[in-house]
């Protein structure tokens, strides 16, 4: 698309705001707060006024996306995120880039949800309440708004925007004009909270059509737009683009010590690899991956390409060559590594085009998940029975292994999920445990059965006879050491598989210690069938006890269990059979 006349930075703005007006409907407040970060991201990429769009580079979003992320959380850099694609999503559809800028995006890690909610208890929210001053009328209208917000869960905006009109006092209902998905609700009213906002209504003479937040003196609200807080807010102003000017292609400053902040497309040669691989690491744990196994396999890359004395872009022989050099007995592994390389060549390939990225399924599907292996009553048992004989006798270990055993059968927690339990995460008293940042960075809590809870109410008592222990210590301990780490109870577990004789001869595959989280789901699943109940009902409280990411993700076990894959059947068969039945 030719450009007729020169664009100036206000003169962008404001066609994109027009187009996500009138094509997408975009509030005006998503609009505010996206417009800093497009502010901020073409000064730092086309400089001053007059601005060429058609100048931008993949190789320019990933440095903005790079000079952001030690100054925001993995939130904030959501909303970094969604800005910069509507921007380039506009700017695409104007004909001024294409696609690729898009793709140069990068993926934040950073899940909904993943934090246990903060909420007051119910002596908390009495203690509120009783402050309001029922005499007056700012009193009253306080009051009625509190229980508006803990009784219909309520958003603050929502309450201010009710007006009397609103309430049918003879149903008993209020209506919603509008909510966060722009579509009203009409919900029942609770009769306490009738009561209060009648009389607060009728004491202050609230005219028709007026709005029932109105203040003590009789004014209505003040509507100010929302502006993105500051001070490390979710949309929080970022700095002018003099502070990047190290980040920046065709300026005069260089970066720190002589080195960019990101890789730019020089020729692949073994020297450099390692500088590239540490540097992508660098760039995706900034944006909030852990990266643990794929640093392992990209420095082995790295150390590869050198020792080959490999030059140039990175090439689909090479790649493919390490890739196959695998150790493992599994099929599968060189599609795993495969994938591995293939995200960094990806990268890569936004500095330097002449990057080869290896296609994907080159080598295979990789398979999402291997056939677990499930307990039987009598392995639980033989391996609680081994676990009691570590020593030494007259220390704590053979205690600690057993109970620990037993929480991971009983509750289905990971491995790392137990060991991280502190005095504080295990409420003995109302059952109850707290998982913090597990798998996708998510908490939750765990309730326990009630024999779950007398046996850690048992061995905490043990273990405080043997050697004291403050609240905030790690809940399970030896006599020598202070916690249970991964590593040492992978390594009791194997010493117990051996002297069982476990193999995968027989099974579908070796027991792991992860396995005992499976046992538990399909354990709860099958019983569950067994009573008749409605899996869809209750297998959304199993994910989230489990403390899966995706409802999808317990779905699996249905389909990857031949017990539970007949049991569905059955009842597949049944409600058909019915329906044929009830056919004329």
């Amino acid at each position: 698309m030719a450009i007729h006349q020169p664009l100036t930075l206000d003169v962008i703005l404001a066609e994109y705001k027009q187009h996500q007006r009138r094509v997408r409907g975009l509030r005006e407040v998503t609009l505010h707060g996206y417009e800093p970060f497009m502010r901020a991201f073409l000064r730092f990429a086309l400089g001053q006024d007059p601005l060429d769009p058609t100048l931008l580079t993949p190789a320019e979003v990933v440095k903005f996306v790079a000079s952001l992320r030690d100054r925001y959380s993995a939130r904030s850099m959501k909303a970094v995120r969604s800005a910069l694609r509507s921007l380039l999503r506009f700017l695409r559809a104007r004909g001024y880039c294409d696609e690729r800028l898009e793709l140069a995006i990068p993926a934040v890690a950073h899940w909904r949800m993943a934090t246990l909610p903060r909420c007051l208890t119910e002596q908390q929210l009495k203690q509120v309440i009783a402050a309001f001053d029922p005499t007056s009328a700012c009193g009253r209208r306080d009051r009625a708004i509190v229980l508006c917000l803990a009784s219909l869960g309520l958003r603050p905006g929502e309450v201010a925007e009710l007006h009397l009109e609103d309430i049918d006092w003879r149903r008993g209902t209020i209506r919603l004009r509008t909510r966060k998905t722009r579509r009203g609700a009409m919900l029942p009213l609770h009769r306490v909270i009738r009561c209060d906002a009648r009389i607060s209504s009728r004491r202050r003479r609230v005219p028709a059509g007026g709005c029932l937040c109105i203040s003590s003196h009789g004014r209505q609200p003040v509507s100010h737009p929302r502006r993105p807080p500051q001070g490390g807010g979710r949309l929080s102003r970022t700095s002018m683009p003099r502070h990047h000017r190290d980040l920046r292609q065709a300026r005069s400053a260089g970066a720190t010590g002589g080195r960019a902040a990101v890789a730019a497309g020089a020729a692949m040669t073994g020297s450099n690899v390692h500088a590239w691989v540490e540097e992508y690491l660098a760039y995706r744990r900034g944006l909030g991956f852990e990266l643990k196994s794929p640093a392992w396999l990209l420095r082995d890359f790295a150390r590869y390409a050198e020792r080959v004395g490999h030059q140039g872009p990175l090439t689909l022989d090479l790649v493919t060559r390490w890739a196959l050099r695998s150790r493992s007995a599994d099929p599968a592994q060189a599609a795993r590594r495969l994938g591995i390389i293939r995200s960094f060549a990806r990268h890569r390939a936004l500095f330097d085009p002449a990057t080869q990225i290896p296609p994907m399924g080159l080598f295979g599907r990789v398979p999402r998940r291997q056939q677990p292996h499930f307990y039987s009553d009598a392995e639980i048992a033989a391996l609680l029975r081994e676990a009691s004989g570590i020593g030494p006798r007259d220390g704590l270990s053979a205690t600690t292994y057993v109970t620990f055993f037993s929480l991971l059968i009983s509750t289905g927690l990971r491995l790392s999920e137990a060991c991280h339990l502190t005095g504080k995460d295990v409420n003995l008293e109302h059952g109850l445990l707290t998982i913090r940042g597990s798998k996708f960075r998510k908490s939750r809590w765990v309730p326990l059965h009630p024999s779950a809870t007398r046996a850690l109410t048992l061995y905490a008592a043990h273990r405080d006879a043997a050697v004291p222990a403050e609240p905030a210590s790690f809940f399970f301990r030896t006599q020598r050491v202070p916690r249970l780490t991964p590593a040492a109870v992978e390594k009791a577990f194997a010493r117990i598989r051996r002297r069982l004789g476990w193999s995968a001869h027989g099974r579908s595959r070796r027991p792991r210690i992860h396995d005992t989280r499976h046992a538990f789901a399909v354990r709860r699943l099958l019983s569950w069938y067994w009573t008749g109940t409605a899996i869809d009902q209750k297998i959304l409280a199993l994910s989230t006890y489990l403390g899966h990411a995706k409802v999808s993700d317990t779905y699996w076990y249905l389909t990857g269990v031949p017990e539970l894959m007949a049991l569905a059947s059955e009842r597949f068969e049944g409600i058909a059979q019915r329906q044929q039945e009830r056919a004329p």
